[in-house]
């Protein structure tokens, strides 16, 4: 199995891209998709999303940790985003990503109950917290799901002239989430899933 700390592609002074998934219902099937088919070699960091009660997305994580390319982890608070990482957020709480008193970049988890987010962990948080450090390196992905999570968040990446994109409705599980971000004009493009990673794997 791979961890961040045994595989690390570092790249200084938060030069690599961040990319930002976020998804509801139907969306396990399409992450694992997503980061199975990402190569060595990759430079982004990659921070996921995906609503679901906290010992599915450990579960999760170290399913996927045996068989990707990168390595993944569940998040913990604390952790340093690296090049070429895989971090999900942990089941019903909140990933953000904060600068510690040196300036350098790390993952902080807030436990639901200090959110006011009905959906944890919020797509909005994490989108908007990368936001605001990362700017026009972050690329945001909006996958399947039910609600308006992720809306908000993706008007930060393209406000802070990153860049959007929504899972082509038709592929979706439940399809609200993308479709009312598309509604709010906050999704640059829409894709159809198979093609995500092939996009990540090309940021530089």
């Amino acid at each position: 199995m791979h961890t961040p700390s045994q595989k690390r592609q570092t790249a200084g002074n938060d030069a690599f891209p961040v990319v930002v998934i976020g998804a509801s219902t139907g969306g396990p099937p399409i992450i694992e998709q997503i980061v199975m088919a990402l190569p060595r070699g990759t430079r982004a960091c990659v921070l996921i999303a995906q609503h679901m009660p906290a010992q599915f997305t450990a579960e999760m994580s170290k399913r996927l940790a045996k068989d990707v390319c990168l390595p993944l982890k569940e998040a913990q608070d604390g952790d340093r985003l690296n090049s070429g990482t895989i971090f999900i957020a942990p089941g019903n709480r909140c990933m953000e990503v904060r600068r510690d008193n040196a300036g350098e970049p790390m993952i902080t988890i807030v436990d639901a109950s200090h959110t006011s987010h009905e959906a944890t962990p919020s797509i909005d948080e994490l989108m908007r917290s990368v936001a605001k450090i990362f700017g026009k390196r972050v690329t945001g992905f909006l996958l399947t799901g039910m609600g308006r999570d992720g809306t908000i968040g993706m008007q930060f990446i393209q406000k802070l002239e990153g860049h959007t994109y929504a899972q082509t409705p038709s592929t979706c599980v439940v399809d609200s989430m993308v479709e009312y971000a598309i509604g709010c004009d906050t999704v640059e493009k829409i894709i159809r899933p198979e093609h995500i990673a092939g996009i990540i794997s090309s940021l530089s």
